[in-house]
């Protein structure tokens, strides 16, 4: 399965949902060696959580359906035989804001 990073995918997993969700995948195609992926839910559910959700608007490029928020607090990494299929791509945009985040998230220090 080809995955990339930056593309938005349904993803099924148990005890996530009943149904498919879409997520962004965040993990660097060079090491999907390993069959599974890192990726963040992605709800049209608000939230005060600040720097955790990150609003991103729907269009034909990303493919969701309506505005939402990656949820930086959802990151999991799951088989890629549970993704489903590809809706589209974000933007580099909200690709680096989503770096961004991460790095002051996982506390990771620049050096």
């Amino acid at each position: 399965m080809l995955v990339s990073r930056g593309e938005v995918w349904s993803v099924l997993w148990t005890g996530l949902a009943g149904k498919p969700r879409p997520a962004l995948i965040i993990q660097s195609e060079e090491y999907l060696f390993s069959n599974t992926d890192i990726l963040a839910l992605i709800t049209t559910t608000e939230s005060d959580l600040g720097v955790l959700r990150l609003p991103i608007h729907a269009d034909e490029f990303n493919g969701l359906e309506k505005d939402s928020f990656i949820c930086l607090d959802k990151l999991m990494a799951i088989p890629l035989t549970n993704l489903g299929r590809c809706y589209g791509r974000v933007s580099d945009d909200v690709m680096r804001e989503v770096d961004s985040r991460l790095i002051k998230i996982l506390g990771i220090k620049e050096t």
